[in-house]
């Protein structure tokens, strides 16, 4: 489907997703075609903080 290497920033490989579907109606046409499961796997990856548990707080330190 991609014939080149993917980005590794969020915004970027929206934006390579988004090309590819051409357009909000193909969109919406291929998440309709995704199971719950696989709806609920992108919307975590596009929600989800990009930091995840990899930031560090002064919380509970020391």
């Amino acid at each position: 489907m991609f014939s080149k290497s993917l980005p590794t920033r969020k915004a970027d490989l929206i934006d390579v997703i988004l090309a590819a579907f051409e357009g909000e109606k193909k969109l919406r046409g291929r998440w309709k075609e995704l199971s719950d499961l696989q709806q609920k796997a992108v919307a975590l990856a596009i929600y989800s903080d990009p930091a995840g548990d990899r930031r560090e707080t002064s919380a509970g330190s020391g």
